[in-house]
This record gives C-alpha cells, sequence and structure tokens, in this order.
C-alpha cells in the first residue's frame, strides 16, 4: 500500500498481466497440437480485453 491507503495501477494489473501471458503461451500449445482450434478465438478475446483494460488504466493513470 502506498501512502493514503492508495495502491498502484501497475501492482493491481500484474496479476492479470501474468494471466494474459500464460493464456499467450497455452494458445500457441494448442496451435501446434491441434491446428484450427475453437480455442484461440476465446483466448485471443481475452487477452485483447486485457490489453484494453491496461490501456484504459493508463489513461485514467495520466489524468
Amino acid at each position: 500500500l502506498q501512502p493514503g491507503g492508495k495502491r498502484s495501477t501497475q501492482l493491481l494489473l500484474g496479476p492479470f498481466q501474468e494471466i494474459a501471458n500464460e493464456m499467450e503461451k497455452l494458445e500457441e500449445e494448442q496451435q501446434s497440437a491441434c491446428p484450427g482450434s475453437h480455442q484461440n478465438s476465446r483466448s485471443g478475446a481475452l487477452r485483447e480485453a486485457m490489453e484494453r483494460l491496461l490501456e484504459e488504466q493508463g489513461r485514467r493513470k495520466n489524468v
């Protein structure tokens, strides 16, 4: 915690970035094991959502 009880945005988003990275690794493994797998679209959508969240948090921090 930072003074005043505020938490750093980066500290809060860190675990989500780790999840996105792990999902990317799993996606690569699935592509090599099962070309044409439909899981790719789901994990890709989740990754895009995480990236948008990170961008939004970055914009809020700059305001």
